[in-house]
Protein backbone atom coordinates (compact mmCIF):
# COMPACT_ATOMS: atom_id res chain seq x y z
CA UNK A 1 0.00 0.00 0.00
CA UNK A 2 2.93 2.33 0.57
CA UNK A 3 3.59 2.53 -3.18
CA UNK A 4 0.18 4.18 -3.57
CA UNK A 5 0.59 6.60 -0.68
CA UNK A 6 4.10 7.96 -1.25
CA UNK A 7 5.76 9.74 -4.13
CA UNK A 8 9.35 9.38 -5.19
CA UNK A 9 12.08 11.54 -3.75
CA UNK A 10 12.99 12.87 -7.20
CA UNK A 11 9.43 14.24 -7.47
CA UNK A 12 9.81 16.09 -4.16
CA UNK A 13 12.95 18.21 -4.66
CA UNK A 14 12.01 20.42 -1.74
CA UNK A 15 12.17 17.54 0.75
CA UNK A 16 15.95 17.18 0.54
CA UNK A 17 16.34 20.73 1.88
CA UNK A 18 13.98 20.21 4.81
CA UNK A 19 16.48 19.13 7.43
CA UNK A 20 16.01 19.73 11.11
CA UNK A 21 18.92 21.43 12.77
CA UNK A 22 21.82 19.56 14.40
CA UNK A 23 22.04 16.98 11.65
CA UNK A 24 18.66 15.30 12.08
CA UNK A 25 17.25 13.54 9.04
CA UNK A 26 14.52 15.18 7.04
CA UNK A 27 11.01 13.79 7.38
CA UNK A 28 11.16 12.20 3.93
CA UNK A 29 14.30 10.18 4.59
CA UNK A 30 12.91 9.11 7.94
CA UNK A 31 9.68 7.99 6.28
CA UNK A 32 11.61 6.03 3.65
CA UNK A 33 13.64 4.20 6.27
CA UNK A 34 10.55 3.40 8.31
CA UNK A 35 8.50 2.04 5.43
CA UNK A 36 11.04 0.62 3.01
CA UNK A 37 13.67 -0.51 5.47
CA UNK A 38 14.02 -4.21 6.22
CA UNK A 39 11.68 -5.08 9.14
CA UNK A 40 13.06 -6.64 12.28
CA UNK A 41 13.27 -10.46 12.35
CA UNK A 42 10.33 -10.69 14.75
CA UNK A 43 8.17 -8.71 12.29
CA UNK A 44 9.06 -10.56 9.11
CA UNK A 45 9.58 -14.19 10.09
CA UNK A 46 6.53 -16.34 9.63
CA UNK A 47 6.68 -20.02 10.66
CA UNK A 48 8.38 -22.25 8.11
CA UNK A 49 7.49 -25.83 7.16
CA UNK A 50 8.87 -28.25 4.62
CA UNK A 51 6.33 -29.19 1.99
CA UNK A 52 6.53 -32.94 2.53
CA UNK A 53 5.61 -32.41 6.18
CA UNK A 54 2.81 -29.95 5.37
CA UNK A 55 1.31 -32.48 2.92
CA UNK A 56 1.12 -35.35 5.43
CA UNK A 57 -2.41 -36.59 6.11
CA UNK A 58 -3.79 -36.53 9.64
CA UNK A 59 -7.18 -37.12 11.26
CA UNK A 60 -9.24 -34.20 12.55
CA UNK A 61 -12.74 -33.52 13.87
CA UNK A 62 -15.17 -31.73 11.56
CA UNK A 63 -18.66 -31.08 12.94
CA UNK A 64 -18.47 -34.20 15.06
CA UNK A 65 -17.14 -36.37 12.26
CA UNK A 66 -13.61 -37.62 11.61
CA UNK A 67 -12.02 -36.68 8.33
CA UNK A 68 -8.62 -36.69 6.70
CA UNK A 69 -6.80 -33.42 6.16
CA UNK A 70 -3.26 -32.26 5.55
CA UNK A 71 -1.09 -30.96 8.37
CA UNK A 72 -1.16 -27.56 6.66
CA UNK A 73 -4.97 -27.54 6.65
CA UNK A 74 -5.25 -28.53 10.30
CA UNK A 75 -2.48 -26.37 11.76
CA UNK A 76 -2.52 -23.29 9.52
CA UNK A 77 -5.44 -22.99 7.10
CA UNK A 78 -8.22 -23.60 9.61
CA UNK A 79 -6.48 -21.49 12.25
CA UNK A 80 -5.90 -18.69 9.72
CA UNK A 81 -2.16 -18.58 10.41
CA UNK A 82 0.45 -17.49 7.82
CA UNK A 83 3.25 -19.91 7.03
CA UNK A 84 6.12 -20.19 4.56
CA UNK A 85 6.18 -23.63 2.90
CA UNK A 86 9.61 -24.67 1.70
CA UNK A 87 10.40 -27.10 -1.10
CA UNK A 88 6.98 -26.97 -2.78
CA UNK A 89 8.47 -26.04 -6.17
CA UNK A 90 10.72 -29.05 -6.61
CA UNK A 91 10.30 -30.32 -10.14
CA UNK A 92 8.69 -27.14 -11.42
CA UNK A 93 9.86 -26.06 -14.86
CA UNK A 94 8.65 -22.58 -13.85
CA UNK A 95 11.17 -22.30 -11.00
CA UNK A 96 14.36 -20.55 -12.13
CA UNK A 97 17.74 -21.94 -11.17
CA UNK A 98 19.73 -19.95 -8.61
CA UNK A 99 22.62 -22.38 -8.53
CA UNK A 100 26.04 -20.85 -9.14
CA UNK A 101 28.91 -22.62 -10.85
CA UNK A 102 30.47 -25.19 -8.51
CA UNK A 103 27.62 -24.82 -6.00
CA UNK A 104 25.30 -27.61 -4.92
CA UNK A 105 21.55 -27.18 -5.24
CA UNK A 106 21.12 -27.41 -1.44
CA UNK A 107 23.63 -24.66 -0.68
CA UNK A 108 22.11 -22.41 -3.35
CA UNK A 109 18.69 -22.86 -1.74
CA UNK A 110 20.08 -22.08 1.71
CA UNK A 111 21.84 -18.94 0.44
CA UNK A 112 18.59 -17.68 -1.05
CA UNK A 113 16.90 -18.00 2.34
CA UNK A 114 19.45 -15.76 4.04
CA UNK A 115 18.24 -12.31 5.01
CA UNK A 116 19.46 -9.67 2.61
CA UNK A 117 20.97 -6.44 3.89
CA UNK A 118 20.46 -4.73 0.54
CA UNK A 119 18.32 -1.57 0.96
CA UNK A 120 14.75 -2.07 -0.19
CA UNK A 121 14.42 1.51 -1.41
CA UNK A 122 15.49 1.90 -5.01
CA UNK A 123 15.70 5.33 -6.59
CA UNK A 124 15.76 6.11 -10.30
CA UNK A 125 18.31 3.91 -12.04
CA UNK A 126 19.35 3.19 -15.59
CA UNK A 127 17.31 0.02 -15.89
CA UNK A 128 14.74 -2.12 -14.13
CA UNK A 129 15.83 -4.82 -11.73
CA UNK A 130 13.40 -7.18 -13.45
CA UNK A 131 16.31 -7.81 -15.80
CA UNK A 132 18.91 -8.24 -13.05
CA UNK A 133 17.02 -9.97 -10.24
CA UNK A 134 19.02 -13.18 -10.57
CA UNK A 135 18.05 -16.67 -11.63
CA UNK A 136 18.16 -18.34 -15.00
CA UNK A 137 15.61 -20.29 -17.00
CA UNK A 138 12.15 -20.91 -15.65
CA UNK A 139 9.83 -17.93 -15.39
CA UNK A 140 12.42 -15.19 -15.08
CA UNK A 141 11.21 -12.06 -16.78
CA UNK A 142 13.99 -12.25 -19.36
CA UNK A 143 13.05 -15.83 -20.23
CA UNK A 144 9.31 -15.08 -20.46
CA UNK A 145 10.11 -12.07 -22.64
CA UNK A 146 12.10 -14.28 -24.99
CA UNK A 147 9.35 -16.90 -25.18
CA UNK A 148 6.23 -14.70 -25.21
CA UNK A 149 7.42 -11.21 -26.15
CA UNK A 150 4.64 -10.69 -28.70
CA UNK A 151 1.87 -12.07 -26.47
CA UNK A 152 -0.43 -9.63 -24.67
CA UNK A 153 -1.03 -9.90 -20.91
CA UNK A 154 -3.75 -8.28 -18.79
CA UNK A 155 -3.28 -5.72 -16.03
CA UNK A 156 -6.52 -6.28 -14.14
CA UNK A 157 -9.56 -8.52 -13.74
CA UNK A 158 -11.84 -5.47 -13.82
CA UNK A 159 -10.89 -3.88 -17.14
CA UNK A 160 -9.60 -5.07 -20.46
CA UNK A 161 -6.30 -3.20 -20.70
CA UNK A 162 -3.59 -5.39 -22.22
CA UNK A 163 0.00 -5.00 -23.34
CA UNK A 164 2.55 -7.27 -24.97
CA UNK A 165 5.55 -8.29 -22.87
CA UNK A 166 7.84 -6.59 -25.37
CA UNK A 167 6.01 -3.28 -24.97
CA UNK A 168 5.87 -3.77 -21.19
CA UNK A 169 9.64 -4.29 -21.07
CA UNK A 170 10.07 -0.94 -22.85
CA UNK A 171 7.74 0.73 -20.33
CA UNK A 172 9.57 -0.49 -17.21
CA UNK A 173 12.93 0.64 -18.62
CA UNK A 174 11.62 4.02 -19.82
CA UNK A 175 11.91 7.22 -17.75
CA UNK A 176 8.18 6.96 -17.06
CA UNK A 177 8.35 3.39 -15.77
CA UNK A 178 11.49 4.09 -13.75
CA UNK A 179 9.98 7.12 -12.04
CA UNK A 180 6.34 6.09 -11.56
CA UNK A 181 5.53 5.95 -7.86
CA UNK A 182 3.32 2.89 -8.46
CA UNK A 183 4.33 1.31 -11.79
CA UNK A 184 1.98 -0.81 -13.85
CA UNK A 185 2.11 -4.48 -12.96
CA UNK A 186 0.82 -7.46 -14.93
CA UNK A 187 -2.06 -9.16 -13.11
CA UNK A 188 -3.39 -11.74 -15.53
CA UNK A 189 -5.99 -14.32 -14.51
CA UNK A 190 -6.40 -15.72 -18.02
CA UNK A 191 -2.85 -16.75 -18.78
CA UNK A 192 -2.72 -20.31 -20.06
CA UNK A 193 -6.30 -20.27 -21.36
CA UNK A 194 -5.17 -20.02 -24.97
CA UNK A 195 -2.20 -20.82 -27.15
CA UNK A 196 0.69 -20.31 -26.92
CA UNK A 197 0.71 -19.63 -23.16
CA UNK A 198 -1.24 -22.83 -22.37
CA UNK A 199 2.12 -24.58 -22.03
CA UNK A 200 2.70 -22.56 -18.85
CA UNK A 201 0.02 -24.58 -17.06
CA UNK A 202 2.21 -27.66 -17.46
CA UNK A 203 5.23 -25.97 -15.89
CA UNK A 204 3.94 -25.82 -12.31
CA UNK A 205 1.56 -27.81 -10.13
CA UNK A 206 -0.61 -27.09 -7.11
CA UNK A 207 1.31 -28.22 -3.98
CA UNK A 208 -0.26 -31.33 -2.45
CA UNK A 209 -0.57 -29.73 0.99
CA UNK A 210 -3.48 -27.51 -0.05
CA UNK A 211 -7.15 -28.38 0.25
CA UNK A 212 -9.27 -29.37 -2.78
CA UNK A 213 -10.36 -26.50 -4.99
CA UNK A 214 -14.05 -26.09 -4.08
CA UNK A 215 -14.73 -23.86 -7.08
CA UNK A 216 -13.60 -26.71 -9.32
CA UNK A 217 -16.07 -29.05 -7.58
CA UNK A 218 -18.94 -26.56 -8.00
CA UNK A 219 -18.08 -25.98 -11.65
CA UNK A 220 -18.04 -29.72 -12.33
CA UNK A 221 -21.57 -29.99 -10.90
CA UNK A 222 -22.76 -26.99 -12.92
CA UNK A 223 -21.33 -28.45 -16.10
CA UNK A 224 -23.06 -31.80 -15.47
CA UNK A 225 -26.43 -30.11 -14.85
CA UNK A 226 -26.00 -27.96 -17.94
CA UNK A 227 -25.18 -31.05 -19.98
CA UNK A 228 -28.29 -32.84 -18.68
CA UNK A 229 -30.51 -29.84 -19.52
CA UNK A 230 -29.14 -29.65 -23.05
CA UNK A 231 -28.78 -33.36 -23.79
CA UNK A 232 -30.13 -32.89 -27.30
CA UNK A 233 -27.39 -30.39 -28.16
CA UNK A 234 -23.78 -31.10 -28.96
CA UNK A 235 -21.55 -31.04 -25.89
CA UNK A 236 -18.34 -30.29 -27.76
CA UNK A 237 -18.56 -26.60 -26.88
CA UNK A 238 -18.85 -27.31 -23.14
CA UNK A 239 -15.62 -26.39 -21.40
CA UNK A 240 -15.04 -27.27 -17.76
CA UNK A 241 -13.99 -24.15 -15.93
CA UNK A 242 -15.46 -21.51 -18.21
CA UNK A 243 -18.15 -20.57 -15.66
CA UNK A 244 -15.90 -20.35 -12.60
CA UNK A 245 -14.53 -17.02 -11.30
CA UNK A 246 -10.82 -16.18 -11.70
CA UNK A 247 -8.70 -18.60 -9.70
CA UNK A 248 -5.10 -18.34 -10.92
CA UNK A 249 -2.92 -15.37 -11.76
CA UNK A 250 0.54 -14.57 -12.98
CA UNK A 251 1.92 -11.35 -11.47
CA UNK A 252 4.87 -9.45 -12.91
CA UNK A 253 6.05 -6.05 -11.75
CA UNK A 254 9.16 -3.95 -11.12
CA UNK A 255 10.20 -2.38 -7.82
CA UNK A 256 7.47 -0.23 -6.18
CA UNK A 257 4.66 -2.08 -7.95
CA UNK A 258 2.00 -3.81 -5.87
CA UNK A 259 -1.57 -3.72 -4.66
CA UNK A 260 -3.34 -1.71 -2.00
CA UNK A 261 -5.07 -3.08 1.07
CA UNK A 262 -7.54 -5.76 0.05
CA UNK A 263 -9.32 -9.01 0.89
CA UNK A 264 -8.92 -11.77 -1.68
CA UNK A 265 -11.85 -12.20 -4.13
CA UNK A 266 -14.92 -14.01 -2.79
CA UNK A 267 -13.18 -14.36 0.60
CA UNK A 268 -10.97 -17.11 -0.79
CA UNK A 269 -7.47 -18.07 0.35
CA UNK A 270 -4.59 -18.01 -2.11
CA UNK A 271 -1.15 -19.55 -2.21
CA UNK A 272 1.61 -17.47 -3.77
CA UNK A 273 5.08 -18.48 -4.95
CA UNK A 274 7.75 -15.89 -5.67
CA UNK A 275 9.80 -17.13 -8.63
CA UNK A 276 12.08 -14.13 -9.03
CA UNK A 277 12.86 -11.01 -7.04
CA UNK A 278 11.25 -10.06 -3.75
CA UNK A 279 7.68 -9.49 -2.62
CA UNK A 280 6.62 -8.07 0.71
CA UNK A 281 3.29 -8.80 2.38
CA UNK A 282 1.65 -6.81 5.15
CA UNK A 283 -0.81 -9.09 6.95
CA UNK A 284 -3.30 -7.96 9.56
CA UNK A 285 -5.38 -10.26 11.78
CA UNK A 286 -9.08 -10.21 10.75
CA UNK A 287 -10.08 -8.54 14.01
CA UNK A 288 -7.71 -5.57 13.54
CA UNK A 289 -9.71 -2.32 13.94
CA UNK A 290 -10.00 -0.28 10.76
CA UNK A 291 -8.70 2.79 12.62
CA UNK A 292 -5.47 0.93 13.42
CA UNK A 293 -4.86 0.00 9.79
Amino acid sequence: ASSELLRRESQFPFSSAMYVRRGSKCWWNSAKEGIFGVPSPSERRAPEMEHHLAAELVQMDCNGKRREATVFCKEYEIKNRPVKILGATQGWVAMPSYQKEGETELSATQDNRQDSTEPSWVDVGCDSRLFSAGGSGGWTFANLLERFGNITFRFSDTHGEMMSLETYSKYITSPEGLSDDSPLGIYDSQFGDDEPTSVLLEEYSVPKCFSPDLFECVTAVDDKESSDDNSTQSSTSSNVGESRPPFRWVLIGPERSGTGMHVDPLYTNAWVTVLQGRKRWLLFPPATPFETI
